[in-house]
């Protein structure tokens, strides 16, 4: 009865969509929250992982290598430091800068050994089940050569030495607390003791500023809705009285249809062809049987000869017309047609 308004498409979707479409070999999470970005640089492929936090675009964007490097636009944590960000900064423009550059001046790719640096760290932490520590690098030593035993007929035996143990790899972790990059020990402590710091922190991210925006327009909508509903209740109750009383009608015409189709069965079986057959097979005999009374009385000397003509004509022309009657009736009943 009442069309939902069309919802408008908020300026992350926008921003989002925009990005699909300029980075198509991009690999969203489900929720379109993460994006894999597979940069192709002279030292090799680097694995960029872009995180847009609950208040894009208001916030900025998070770039994280998943590929330890050492370049001057990435800090020690692997994070790409964003200096300047407002709502209207184009997030296409701002990868498409990052990978320019990254292209340009190619960084160092980091082993996985001792040249490794120590303080890499992956920013990117959640609540997870506690998984078993990495265990330390072991140097490699090759397993000893068995020498066989020498045999009569000269035959060797080769053995196989055992395959090495694959190294651990840690689990990939998908959400940042970029938001206390900033912070030393003494704040962090700070912070998790106070209320008011931790809640001002949260207000200062905007996480519920959409939240609280969506549940005003949501109250205002509902107000809207309820005010149309209450005015149009006037013209619900009329029509509803209205269809009442065509119900009521109805009702009554539906008794009197069966009543006047009672009536007509009845007249229907008193006057069908078989009622009216038998019907004029009795009046017939009647009018025979009278005209013989009749003759009977005038040969019985009961009557005068005016009296009896006059009676006796009578009676044969009332014998004859019914005759007459019977003979159609039944001619028209053998020919197919039971109606006259």
């Amino acid at each position: 009865m009442f069309r939902r308004a069309r919802k408008p498409v908020s300026e992350r979707a926008r921003l989002v969509q925009e990005f699909k479409q300029a980075f198509p070999g991009a690999k969203p999470n489900s929720t379109d929250t993460a994006f894999d970005i597979p940069v192709n640089t002279r030292s090799g492929l680097i694995d960029v992982q872009m995180t847009l936090p609950m208040g894009f675009p208001d916030s900025p964007p998070t770039f994280v290598s998943r590929t330890p490097i050492r370049h001057h636009l990435f800090n020690t944590h692997m994070q790409y430091q964003i200096r300047h960000w407002n709502r209207g900064s184009s997030l296409v423009n701002l990868l498409k800068s990052l990978i320019a550059e990254l292209v340009r001046t190619p960084p160092v790719l980091l082993t996985n050994n001792a040249n490794r640096n120590p303080t890499y760290r992956s920013p990117i932490t959640y609540a997870a089940p506690m998984a078993k520590p990495m265990p330390p690098p072991q140097p490699f030593t090759p397993a000893p050569v068995v020498q066989p035993r020498p045999r009569a007929n000269d035959m060797t035996v080769e053995v196989t030495p055992k395959p090495r143990q694959p190294e651990y790899t840690p689990p990939r972790i998908d959400t940042s607390f970029y938001m206390l990059d900033g912070f030393n020990t003494e704040e962090l402590r700070k912070l998790l003791s106070s209320d008011e710091k931790k809640d001002a922190l949260v207000e200062s991210l905007g996480i519920f500023s959409s939240g609280d925006k969506k549940k005003e327009e949501l109250y205002t909508e509902v107000e809207d809705l309820a005010e149309k509903n209450l005015r149009q209740k006037p013209d619900f109750e009329i029509k509803r009285d209205e269809l009442e009383k065509l119900r009521t009608k109805e009702q009554e015409m539906r008794e009197k249809l069966v009543k006047l189709s009672a009536s007509q069965n009845e007249l229907q079986k008193k006057f069908s062809v078989e009622s009216l057959r038998k019907q004029l097979s009795s009046l017939v005999t009647a009018a025979d049987e009278a005209s013989e009374e009749i003759l009977q009385k005038y040969n019985d000397s009961e009557m005068e000869l005016d009296a009896y003509i006059k009676e006796y004509i009578k009676a044969r022309s009332l014998f004859h017309r019914r005759s007459a009657k019977q003979e159609r009736i039944n001619l028209m009943n053998n020919n197919g047609n039971p109606a006259f």
